[in-house]
């Protein structure tokens, strides 16, 4: 809406929505941490969240350089904005600490929960299952877009289909 009178095709437009791209991210963040605090409280917010950045940026490390987990892709730096930290962009592993958070949510929704009560084995089930259906959506975007590329692209829009 925003740059609706230009072709979103102009070199200039797309820097445009790349950086509306990482203001979303950082406000999902910010809203995610913020829902956290009032819900869960300052500890268990700073233990989500360091858990999830750590171990989101630990797993993408080993794929991208060794292809352990999830099978070797490689990120295209000039097309993931923000730093990066050991070939990954921290933008990346943020995002994934917030559809993680997200996704938990969703779970105590359905499973009627309350959403201060114990994580169980169903919620965990069913936010892996959630997570595993963002990433079954978002995977063929980014590599449609050129953001990563799998070292062996398989049949899914270029996504490789791996079970641990």
């Amino acid at each position: 809406m925003l740059y609706s009178r230009d072709k979103l095709e102009k070199e200039n437009n797309y820097k445009k929505a790349e950086n509306i791209r990482v203001i979303q991210v950082f406000l999902g963040f910010g809203f995610f941490i913020f829902h956290s605090l009032i819900f869960f409280g300052l500890i268990n917010t700073l233990l989500f969240f360091i858990v999830s950045f750590f171990t989101s940026l630990f797993l993408e490390i080993i794929g991208a350089n060794k292809g352990y987990v999830f099978g070797k892709y490689s990120y295209e730096p000039a097309l993931c904005p923000g730093p990066m930290f050991g070939n990954v962009p921290l933008l990346i592993v943020m995002a994934w600490s917030g559809l993680i958070y997200m996704s938990l949510n969703c779970s105590f929704l359905l499973l009627d929960m309350k959403i201060n009560s114990f994580i169980s084995l169903e919620h965990l089930l069913m936010t892996s299952m959630f997570i595993t259906i963002l990433d079954l959506v978002l995977d063929p975007i980014a590599v449609n877009e050129g953001r990563w590329k799998w070292d062996s692209p398989g049949k899914y829009y270029g996504v490789p289909a791996q079970i641990l």
